[in-house]
C-alpha cells in the first residue's frame, strides 16, 4: 500500500537522551500510532523483541535512507515492551544489567495529534517525571506543527487546555450541567413523564414511611439530640448558590491553562536546543522515505 494512500507516511524524529542516540520512525494514523526504533545506530522493531535479539536482523530500506545507512541490525541485548491506547503507544525499553539480567530502562511514547499524519515522541529516564522531546525532520507535518505552536503559544496552550478541562469537568459537573442550555427542553420533557406515576406511588406508600418512622421514634427517641453550637462569622459574605458551578469551570481551566502554557513554552524551547546542538546525530536534515518502515 503506497504512502500515498490509507498508509500515513514515515516521520522521522531524532535527538539525544541519557547518552544515547535515538531515531524513531513513527507512522501517526487517525486513531493509532506505531514506529520502529534505531537506538545507538542499531535497528530495532520493539513488537517483535520482547526478549533481547539474539541474531542480527536486516532493516528495511526505509530505515537506511532516514539515517542514511549509518544503522545495524546487530544483537545489543535490548528488548521492549509495547503498551498502546488510543493514538498513541509507549515503548519501555529494558537494558541489561551488570549480572544479565533485564531492567526497565527508559520509555518512548509516540503520540499523534491532530487528524492523523502528524504527532510527538518523548523520551522519559524511569525516574523523570517528564520526558524529552525529540526532533521531528524539517519539512514534516511535525515539525510545521511544532513551528506553530512556538509562533502562537498562547493559542497552542488554550487549544490544549480546552480538551484537558473537559476531561476534568465531565466528572466533576457531570454532561448535564456543562450542557444544561441543550439538555433543558429534554430534561423538561422526561419530568413531565416521570412526575405523574412518582405522585401516585408517593401517596401509596405514605402509611409505609409512616410506620417506619413510628419505629424509628420507639426504637431511638429516647436518645436526646446534640445541641451543635450555631457559628456565624458576620465578617464573611454569603455565597450565592451558583458561585460554585461557576467557579469550579473557572478554576479547573485556569489550573489547566497555566500548566499547558508552561508545557508549550518548554517544549518550544528543547526544540530550540535540539535544532541548535551540534550532537552528531546522522541524517539530521534529510527527510525518511517514502516506504513503509520493516515489521
Amino acid at each position: 500500500m503506497s504512502a500515498q494512500g490509507t498508509t500515513p507516511p514515515v516521520t522521522a524524529y531524532r535527538g539525544h537522551h541519557g547518552g544515547h542516540d535515538y531515531v524513531v520512525l513513527a507512522r501517526h494514523g487517525v486513531l493509532d500510532a506505531r514506529a520502529v526504533l534505531v537506538i545507538d545506530g542499531v535497528y530495532h522493531d520493539p513488537k517483535k523483541e520482547e526478549e533481547p535479539r539474539v541474531e542480527a536482523t536486516a532493516p528495511g530500506v526505509v530505515v537506511h535512507e532516514a539515517v542514511h545507512d549509518a544503522v545495524s541490525g546487530e544483537a545489543d541485548g535490548l528488548a521492549f515492551r509495547a503498551g498502546e491506547s488510543i493514538r498513541s503507544i509507549i515503548y519501555r525499553v529494558r537494558r541489561p544489567g551488570e549480572d544479565g539480567t533485564l531492567a526497565d530502562a527508559e520509555t518512548i511514547e509516540v503520540r499523534t495529534t491532530g487528524l492523523g499524519g502528524m504527532g510527538e515522541v518523548d523520551v522519559t529516564g524511569s525516574l523523570e517525571l517528564r520526558g524529552t522531546p525529540l526532533r521531528p525532520d524539517p519539512g514534516s507535518a511535525s515539525a510545521a506543527r511544532e513551528e506553530r505552536k512556538a509562533a502562537h503559544p498562547l493559542r497552542a496552550a488554550l487549544l490544549a487546555a480546552g480538551g484537558k478541562a473537559a476531561v476534568y469537568l465531565v466528572p466533576l459537573l457531570g454532561i448535564g450541567a456543562l450542557f444544561s442550555g441543550f439538555l433543558a427542553p429534554a430534561r423538561r420533557f422526561v419530568e413531565g413523564l416521570v412526575r405523574p406515576p412518582v405522585l401516585w406511588l408517593g401517596e401509596v406508600l405514605a402509611p409505609v414511611g409512616e410506620a417506619i418512622a413510628a419505629v424509628r421514634r420507639f426504637l431511638f427517641g429516647w436518645i436526646p439530640a446534640i445541641p451543635w453550637p450555631d457559628i456565624h462569622l458576620p465578617f464573611l459574605p454569603a455565597i450565592p448558590d451558583w458561585a460554585g458551578d461557576v467557579l469550579v469551570p473557572v478554576v479547573v481551566v485556569a489550573l489547566v491553562g497555566a500548566a499547558a502554557w508552561k508545557r508549550v513554552r518548554w517544549r518550544a524551547r528543547r526544540m530550540d536546543e535540539a535544532a541548535g546542538r551540534a550532537d552528531g546525530t546522522p541524517g539530521r536534515e534529510e527527510e525518511p522515505g517514502s516506504s513503509s518502515p520493516s515489521s
